[in-house]
């Protein structure tokens, strides 16, 4: 909440950039972007939203990497990769409530997507500042693409990306950046996993849904290098 407010406060300070032509260009806390390409390579944790019953990827460290290409005025196409290896349960239907939890796997994910970044102070910068907003989508996928005993696989889910910026820009061909984003995927629950074994319960009621959005929020830090195209 406080990232969003600093931005905000940002934003409004650049819709009243016109009203700032009394500066001399000396002491005008704005300067003109020289760069329209960024190469960024970055780390990051993943706070991974808690499924019902622990099978989904949980939360972990990542590590990626970015291109930003300046479409026009303030707008940049994105490209992003980034990495991981979470830790998540297995969990055996067939077995007795006490024993269905038969233990844990690495689960080795690649995040991929395409967003739009609009950079809020146009192709300008903010007391070397700059915050930024995009918003795309990709897939984030299990390279392995196994099923475990449970019947349960994570896939290829397509994921809607959310995020902001803020990117701190120095004179010369370096910058650095943070980033809050957000990863919405669905995962799927196995039928298994709704069948009654003996006299036990299911691992989940009739009456929860097959299927779940998943909210995955992620700081990441990065260091990018400008130049031209």
């Amino acid at each position: 909440m406080k990232a969003w407010l600093v931005l905000s406060f940002i934003a409004v300070t650049a819709v009243r950039a016109p009203a700032q032509v009394g500066h001399r260009p000396s002491s005008s806390p704005y300067r003109d972007l020289t760069y329209n390409m960024e190469w960024t390579m970055f780390a990051g944790y993943l706070n991974a939203q808690k499924d019902r019953v622990g099978v989904a990827p949980q939360s972990g460290t990542m590590y990626g990497a970015r291109w930003d290409w300046r479409l026009g005025g303030p707008a940049y196409i994105v490209g992003r990769m980034a990495g991981a290896s979470l830790q998540r349960r297995i969990i055996d239907p067939k077995k007795p409530i006490g024993q269905r939890l038969v233990g844990t796997e690495t689960v080795p994910l690649l995040f991929s997507d395409v967003d739009l970044g609009l950079n809020l102070t146009g192709f300008k910068t903010w007391h070397s500042l700059v915050p930024q907003v995009q918003t795309g989508f990709g897939t984030t996928a299990d390279l392995r693409g196994r099923t475990d005993v449970g019947k349960f696989r994570f896939g290829v889910p397509f994921t809607v990306n959310l995020g902001a910026a803020l990117k701190w820009v120095p004179r010369g061909n370096w910058q650095v950046r943070a980033d809050w984003n957000t990863y919405l995927y669905k995962i799927y629950y196995p039928d298994e996993y709704f069948l009654r074994v003996g006299t036990d319960d299911p691992v989940l009621p009739a009456t929860v849904p097959r299927s779940a959005w998943r909210k995955n929020r992620a700081l990441q830090i990065g260091l990018s290098y400008l130049y031209h195209r």
